[in-house]
């Protein structure tokens, strides 16, 4: 079978057409998330930083970011010294091992620094 030749039909799998069709549908789904997700991420930060928003409306609008969007990379983020297989791995593990909440939690503390308590919380 030449490279140019599609399969016999086969009602229990996807056809090339199918794999070709999901694939240019996925990279438009893929381009148009991380468009919306950065209009939304450069719009929260903008406003913040001209003060527009309280750290406390802030904070929600970044927990409802994440509850709309997820982390990009669920379990990684994207480091210079990590290779595309490692960032692989640790959203495998992510996946695997913890369910939406846990995986917020998660985020938040590796991504944010926690803040020391102040004498008075002590």
């Amino acid at each position: 079978m030449s490279d140019k030749e599609e399969p016999k039909e086969d009602p229990d799998h996807l056809s090339v057409t199918d794999m070709q069709s999901w694939l240019r549908q996925e990279i438009m789904d893929i381009t148009k998330a991380s468009e919306l997700r950065m209009k939304q991420a450069t719009e929260l930060v903008i406003a913040y930083a001209k003060g527009e928003l309280t750290p406390e409306e802030t904070s929600q609008r970044l927990f409802e970011y994440e509850q709309r969007w997820g982390s990009a990379l669920r379990g990684a983020t994207a480091q210079p010294h990590l290779t595309d297989e490692q960032i692989v791995e640790r959203i495998d593990w992510m996946q695997k091992n913890f369910g939406p909440e846990q995986g917020w939690k998660s985020l938040k503390s590796s991504r944010f620094r926690e803040k020391e308590p102040s004498e008075n919380e002590r």
